[in-house]
């Protein structure tokens, strides 16, 4: 044959597994017993509360479309598909199209939302900078399974996107605390902010009691423990450090900081709540480069540098398993987070 050939294969997902051919979907990624992560009582998953809030704003805010890359039911948007299915597209497997799309849609006066994986996002690293960020659009990415994700192996981890995100000239990332802040964060995204917004959040449960015995200043949410350690941090870790330090009070001389917005880091409220603290350690599921650590490490000098370190995830791939036990295989795990700040404590 002479010319351009097109050869379009239609696959069977699941194929040789009668469960997995009739319920693909269910099927993806699934735990080992075959059941798909579950939430204790009524509690919602980030990705099915991100549906929820995006069907709740669509009749106030015409104007937003809602586009994925293939992950409609991961990224819990079903709901919003069935009832919005003008301002819904499904792009397939191809996230550079996905966010060049989203950028022509901002070009005509739309406010696209772009929801994806963590991992899945790295695919579009060209189009995010060259076509949302140096045109200054508003496009607001959804990256859900952002740090450690269980179950789903070493191509699934979300621990990269700061380390490209943050370097983008004008990006935001927001993180949520919870599953109250997180509406409050998509609302705040699409409809008072300008330019590239990002809200990353983790695979799971969205914890609902970090509102409890806390403080905020300068959009930082502080749970008062002692005052030797104090302990930054955000997503996933977040929740896991606050029910070491202040549910159970393991360490009397930790207290806790949790930041929601990433990108730009609010240095200088970071440094005036450190004076209150013998030593600051963020605490982060993400790489070193481009970590909330990194990039506040890098601009302090000399003596400085002494009260300040970082618990991140080693620059590797992670063995598939459970949140637990790749933690533990990486000394991010209770046991590890505990006798690191029993060092600092006794140093």
């Amino acid at each position: 044959m002479k010319g351009p050939v097109l050869v379009h294969a239609m696959t069977t997902k699941g194929r040789g597994l009668t469960e997995a051919e009739n319920e693909p979907e269910k099927y993806h990624g699934v735990k080992g017993n075959g059941h798909a992560d579950a939430c204790e009582g009524n509690e919602e998953t980030y990705s099915s509360m991100l549906g929820s809030i995006l069907t709740d704003m669509a009749p106030d805010v015409p104007e937003m479309t809602v586009i994925c890359p293939a992950v409609a039911p991961g990224c819990g948007l079903s709901g919003f598909a069935s009832s919005y299915g003008d301002r819904f597209f499904d792009v397939g497997i191809a996230e550079q199209h996905a966010v060049t799309l989203a950028a022509g849609m901002a070009c005509s006066g739309l406010i696209p939302v772009v929801c994806s994986y963590s991992t899945f996002m790295q695919r579009a690293n060209d189009q995010i900078i060259h076509d949302v960020c140096l045109m200054k659009l508003h496009v607001v990415f959804a990256m859900d399974r952002a740090g450690i994700v269980s179950e789903d192996g070493e191509t699934h981890q979300g621990i990269y996107d700061l380390a490209y995100l943050s370097h983008m000239p004008g990006i935001k990332v927001f993180t949520p605390y919870n599953g109250h802040s997180m509406k409050q964060l998509f609302e705040r995204a699409v409809g008072r902010e300008m330019g590239p917004v990002v809200i990353r959040y983790p695979k799971g449960c969205a914890s609902t009691g970090f509102y409890d015995n806390s403080d905020e200043a300068d959009g930082i949410r502080i749970y008062k423990g002692g005052n030797k350690v104090l302990v930054v941090s955000y997503g996933r870790m977040l929740s896991r450090v606050y029910k070491m330090l202040i549910v159970t009070n393991e360490l009397k001389d930790c207290s806790l900081a949790g930041i929601e917005e990433l990108v730009p880091l609010d240095t200088a409220s970071i440094i005036d709540m450190a004076g209150h603290y013998e030593k600051v350690i963020f605490i982060e599921d993400v790489v070193y480069e481009g970590s909330c650590a990194q990039r506040f490490i890098s601009k302090l000098k000399g003596s400085e540098l002494n009260k300040y370190s970082s618990i991140t995830v080693p620059a590797e791939f992670n063995a598939t398993g459970s949140i637990d036990e790749i933690l533990d295989g990486i000394g991010m795990g209770n046991n590890g987070i505990i006798m690191r700040l029993n060092e600092l404590l006794i140093g």
